[in-house]
């Protein structure tokens, strides 16, 4: 943190039916982005990819005094934050409920909806700070020359976990003043967003402001900071191993001591938890990894529907995820009654297909559907072999238990049971090779629309 950007490389990853006029788009904003902190573009990679991405590589010059790190701050240090907080989750819950903003900043409402000219400005500038933010690099820079700052992190992962991250870092605890935080003057005047203001605050993310811890000594430069930025003192650091949101009906804690845990576990609970705050006994408060602070996707379907379309390889090339299934419908449709799944499992395996695909494809024939699968089965087979339809005048049903009738019968009973067989393995052939092109064609249209984003985004 602190330092002067001078170049970047870009590293973009794109489905072959990325729409050129996107690729445009994207490059243009990129490109004003560098242009207004003086950013000279030098390189970076293309390359061809099954999901979109895009990967950049930051080069710059630190001050004489070094850069600010999340580790240098100390018990007794005031902690700061720049902007306004929430704002940007704010903007993605009206994108999620179909919002959309041009690049002339015009709001579209979904499903055509008109928006009231009083809310107009509003709802735009919260998409304004989910689809534009502006990284706070003059503060930074500002922080760290001037020796004002002791750590600093930026706000990308939201309050909560950011600052969990920061006092785990320097080895303190702190206390927040919740009737001090700047929680953003939108969050309380739009009806319909789905959490409490103070809660976007928290766990929002994405506000990419910044978060600093200023030494008592250095408070006083504090107002030459506050002519130039929006600023706001919410807490101090302390030498304990928790944080506290001080205010209101009770205050949540967290524990901040080091940890070499993963993230998601207890000892990398950003402080404060995310709706995961519970009660305890003796009226303390814990925490629980935090989920999402929006509610789209958090739900258990929601993760179960996630973890199944992983299995079936939605992340595979959409032609290896079109013939597990259709290699499945194929053996499905042989006359191998009884051996599908058994067969179906090492052709998944000599194959290397996705196992899952092909046995769901071994599905299309069963119990309820093999009757009239063979109904067409057997006429098609006697076509092939231009053999005539047996005639069975009769069903001597007082004579099926006899061996004499099948003695005389085995003959025609063998004979439609290969018209039946050969019926199968064409009918197999047939729609394993349907299935194939359907499914590839289905898929890369999918992956082709997924890969647009609409042009109210490319800014």
């Amino acid at each position: 943190m602190g330092a002067t950007p001078l170049h970047a490389l870009l590293t973009l990853g794109l489905p072959r039916q990325t729409p050129v006029a996107w690729l445009d788009g994207f490059l243009d904003g990129f490109r004003a982005a560098a242009r207004e902190h003086a950013v000279a573009i030098v390189g970076g990679d293309l390359s061809a990819s099954l999901e979109r991405f895009a990967s950049v590589t930051a080069l710059g010059r630190v001050p004489a005094e070094g850069p600010l790190r999340r580790g240098g701050g100390s018990p007794g240090d005031e902690l700061w934050v720049s902007g306004t907080l929430g704002a940007a989750a704010a903007g993605l819950s009206l994108v999620l409920r179909g919002y959309r903003r041009d690049r002339d900043g015009k709001v579209t409402a979904p499903r055509g909806r008109r928006v009231s000219p009083v809310r107009r400005d509003e709802i735009a500038r919260l998409l304004r700070h989910l689809l534009d933010p502006r990284p706070m690099v003059d503060l930074g820079r500002m922080l760290a020359e001037g020796g004002i700052a002791s750590a600093a992190i930026d706000l990308s992962d939201g309050l909560a976990r950011d600052l969990h991250r920061l006092c785990r870092a320097s080895g303190t605890g702190a206390s927040v003043e919740r009737d001090s935080l700047p929680v953003d003057s939108g969050l309380a005047t739009l009806p319909g967003l789905p959490s409490d203001p103070l809660e976007l605050s928290l766990f929002g993310g994405e506000d990419y402001g910044l978060l600093f811890a200023v030494p008592p000594q250095r408070v006083g430069a504090m107002g030459k900071v506050a002519a130039r930025f929006a600023v706001r003192r919410i807490g101090r650091l302390d030498a304990t191993s928790t944080i506290v949101l001080a205010g209101g009906a009770g205050f949540p804690r967290c524990r901040t001591g080091a940890s070499t845990t993963s993230p998601g576990t207890p000892g990398d609970v950003p402080g404060f938890g995310s709706r995961g705050i519970r009660r305890s006994p003796g009226n303390s408060w814990e925490t629980r990894p935090p989920i999402s602070p929006l509610p789209a996707g958090d739900g258990w379907f929601e993760r179960f529907k996630a973890q199944f379309l992983e299995m079936l390889g939605r992340h595979d090339e959409p032609e290896k995820v079109a013939a597990s299934f259709a290699i499945g419908v194929a053996i499905a449709f042989t006359p191998l009654l009884g051996f599908h799944w058994i067969i179906a499992f090492f052709v998944a395996i000599l194959l290397k297909l996705n196992k899952l695909d092909v046995f769901l494809g071994t599905l299309v024939v069963n119990p309820l559907t093999l009757g009239p699968v063979s109904a067409v089965a057997l006429p098609l087979g006697r076509l092939i072999v231009r053999a005539r339809q047996e005639a069975v005048t009769r069903m001597p049903w007082g004579d099926l238990f006899r061996p004499s009738l099948w003695a005389q019968a085995g003959p025609m009973v063998r004979t439609i049971g290969i018209h039946w067989a050969i019926g199968m393995f064409a009918l197999s052939v047939l729609f394993g090779a349907l299935t194939y092109l359907t499914l590839v064609r289905v898929l890369r249209s999918r992956r082709a629309r997924a890969a647009v984003i609409p042009p109210d985004f490319a800014d």
